[in-house]
């Protein structure tokens, strides 16, 4: 920001590199520059930076012109942390339960995330281990449960010395899309394939319908919201005719409207995957 000038928020934009929002500041003397977006400050607000501004939102100044201990109540205690490193943490169930947990929400197979589980239990010496999962396994529409058990695991005996753990999670079902551009939309669930009703998979350039998962607060897409989508990227390589294969990290699509205009003002634009 610049010293002892005043400025306008006149937009605010979500930039998915910094995955944070920017708003653009017109200065009073008719520079623009774009900013990290003061939190609580909305478009029209007029922001300033300097030794003797306001204390106020979005307004900025040196720590020196301010009085820390007035946003405390008890300056003088002492806070002690303890960190205590755990030796085998795969003998932990608690542990082990958020290991399987961030698994299935990777998207990883629930048989794979179980067996690895129990090899993990296997290296900390752990006698036995029985691992349940249940809800809608890979999205199916009934809920089930599945079990798999290793090694001596006493559930009959009250004085036997077993650790238990339970760990919820909402899992990823469907094709998930990155938003490469600034409309305000984070993530994309494909719902179908505009033109194609008998087509199971997406190419770039395909238009296609979307829910948003996740958007950006205050800004006009809201999550929930169906719109449309063109692919961008696929994570499925993409061969031209000169043999070139192209492949990238993650499948992306920009957000349109009904006439396929973008609605965003910026179009990302990521590094090839090799």
């Amino acid at each position: 920001m610049k010293k002892d000038i005043s400025g306008r928020i006149v937009t605010i934009e979500y930039d998915p590199n910094r995955n944070a929002c920017i708003c653009l500041i017109h200065y009073g003397d008719g520079e623009k520059r774009y900013i990290l977006h003061p939190r609580g400050a909305i478009i029209g607000d007029t922001i300033v930076s300097g030794t003797e501004v306001p204390i106020s939102m979005g307004n900025a100044l040196p720590l020196s012109a301010t009085d820390v201990k007035k946003g405390f109540h008890s300056v003088n205690r002492r806070l002690n942390i303890a960190i205590t490193r755990v030796t085998k943490p795969y003998g932990q169930p608690n542990i082990l339960a958020e290991y399987i947990a961030l698994q299935l929400k990777n998207r990883v197979s629930f048989r794979k995330a179980m067996k690895r589980a129990i090899e993990l239990t296997e290296q900390a010496d752990t006698k036995g281990i029985q691992v349940q999962i249940g809800g809608r396994i890979d999205g199916k529409e009934i809920a089930r449960v599945e079990w798999v058990r290793e090694g001596r695991v006493p559930l009959q005996t009250i004085r036997a010395k077993i650790d238990h753990c339970s760990y919820p999670v909402r899992t990823i079902y469907g094709t998930h899309l990155n938003v490469s551009d600034n409309s305000g939309a984070r993530e994309l669930m494909c719902i179908r394939i505009l033109g194609a009703s008998n087509r199971r998979y997406a190419h770039i350039g395909d238009v296609i319908v979307a829910v948003i998962k996740e958007a950006v607060p205050n800004m006009p897409l809201q999550r929930s919201e169906v719109i449309r989508a063109v692919i961008v990227r696929t994570c499925k390589e993409l061969k031209r005719d000169n043999g070139m294969i192209i492949r990238y990290d993650d499948n992306a699509a920009v957000v349109i409207d009904q006439e396929g205009n973008p609605k965003g003002t910026r179009v990302l634009e990521r590094s090839l995957g090799n």
